[in-house]
C-alpha cells in the first residue's frame, strides 16, 4: 500500500516535471540561459 502511494506521487511529479518543462521549452533558449546564470549569482 505505502509503496503503491509512492509510485503514484512519483508519477504525479514526472507529470509535473514535463509540463514545466515543456513550458519553459517556449521560452528563448537563451532567454533561459541567462535566467539560469542570474539564478546562480
Amino acid at each position: 500500500m505505502l509503496m503503491e502511494l509512492q509510485a503514484e506521487k512519483e508519477a504525479i511529479l514526472a507529470v509535473e516535471a514535463a509540463a514545466i518543462a515543456k513550458a519553459l521549452s517556449k521560452l528563448p533558449t537563451e532567454e533561459a540561459e541567462l535566467g539560469k546564470a542570474e539564478s546562480k549569482e
